[in-house]
């Protein structure tokens, strides 16, 4: 079985020199994915979007940029024994050995990450094309017995961790 979500995450992308952005942490309400040396993101629940400001405000302690990125991505997570396949049919980047582990890459044509963890994995594409990756999951998974669950909360099974 394969289960898809449409999640509501909070995004902060932290962009700084390199050095500067060693002290951006999460804490417990998020994970921190390194996307480019002078840029990390801090990724939690919508309802903790303040206090992933906070934190990388206080992180950077005024040596870089906080900008929030939450209404710019569409996050969908799959979950269930076929997770790995969703990922084989629309993406060509290799699968990581181990979990939590950020890989971004080019899925289903258009710019994205994928957050691995043991049990799920998180696929974040721009919002503007949120429809796009809807739809192919619809086209490449009719084999598989799929399901869709209603919108919900960010849940990581690592939260603090890196990526």
């Amino acid at each position: 079985m394969l289960r898809l979500r449409p999640t509501d995450v909070a995004i902060v992308a932290c962009l700084a020199r390199p050095e500067s952005l060693g002290g951006v942490r999460p804490g417990p309400i998020g994970v921190r994915l390194a996307i480019a040396p002078d840029e990390v993101w801090l990724v939690g629940r919508l309802d903790q979007r303040q206090a992933l400001m906070d934190a990388a405000r206080s992180g950077l302690a005024g040596r870089g940029l906080v900008v929030d990125q939450t209404d710019g991505w569409w996050v969908v997570t799959a979950s269930g024994e076929d997770r790995l396949e969703v990922i084989r049919r629309l993406m060509l980047a290799p699968i990581p050995a181990a979990a939590p582990a950020l890989v971004q890459g080019a899925i289903t044509g258009v710019p994205g990450k994928v957050v691995y963890e043991s049990g799920r994995l998180h696929l974040f594409v721009p919002a503007p094309v949120g429809h796009h990756l809807m739809e192919r999951l619809a086209a490449v998974t009719g084999d598989l017995a799929v399901q869709l669950e209603s919108p919900a909360p960010l849940a990581f099974d690592t939260p603090g961790a890196s990526c």
